[in-house]
């Protein structure tokens, strides 16, 4: 049986997936972590938080994806 795992991807829309730090800024597990650390962000640099999504992904355990 195969488990997957709920993460929340903090996701830079300028980036594209050949940008040198992909398009993760972060990876939370819980949803509520990736609220507040949009909210820290607006706090410190609203221009960046702009451009800052919180992406909902489903990974399979043992996966690098």
């Amino acid at each position: 049986m195969t488990s997957a795992v709920v993460v929340y991807v903090i996701r830079d829309v300028r980036c594209s997936p050949d940008h040198p730090l992909g398009e993760a800024v972060d990876v939370l597990v819980r949803s509520d972590d990736a609220e507040r650390f949009l909210d820290e962000v607006r706090r410190d640099d609203p221009e960046l938080a702009r451009h800052l999504r919180i992406v909902k992904r489903e990974l399979d355990a043992g996966s690098l994806n």
